[in-house]
C-alpha cells in the first residue's frame, strides 16, 4: 500500500510541461502588457490626455482584431493591474521613485509616441 501512495505523490508531483521550454504566448499577451504600462504610467502619476488617448487607441485595436468579449477584456486588465500592484508594492518605501523615473516615464512616453530622454 505504502508503494503505491508513494507512486501517486511522484506522479502527482511530475510537471506537466518541459521545464525548459520557453512560455506559450497568449493571444491576449501584448493587451496585457500595454495595460501593465498604463498601471506604472497611472501608479507614477504619469497620465494625461495624451496617454489616455495613446493607451485607448492602441488597446482598441487589439481588442478588435481579437474580438475580445467585455468578460475577457476586464479579466486581461485586471491582471495586468494587479501585477502592477505586486511590483508597486514589491519596491519598498521609496523604490517606487527610481521605478517612475525609468519604467514609468517611458510607459507614458510609449503612449503617447514622445521619447524620454
Amino acid at each position: 500500500m505504502r508503494a503505491y501512495a508513494v507512486a501517486a505523490l511522484l506522479v502527482l508531483a511530475a510537471p506537466t510541461h518541459d521545464v525548459g521550454a520557453a512560455p506559450v504566448p497568449r493571444p491576449t499577451d501584448d493587451l496585457r502588457r500595454l495595460d501593465y504600462l498604463f498601471g506604472i504610467a497611472l501608479e507614477c502619476v504619469l497620465v494625461d490626455t495624451a496617454v489616455i488617448e495613446g493607451y485607448t487607441a492602441r488597446t482598441a485595436a487589439i481588442v478588435a482584431r481579437l474580438g475580445l468579449s467585455d468578460a475577457a477584456r476586464r479579466h486581461t486588465r485586471a491582471a495586468a493591474l494587479i501585477a502592477v500592484d505586486r511590483e508597486w508594492a514589491n519596491r519598498g518605501l521609496g523604490g517606487y521613485r527610481g521605478w517612475c523615473r525609468t519604467e514609468g516615464a517611458d510607459a507614458a512616453a510609449l503612449f503617447t509616441g514622445v521619447p524620454t530622454p
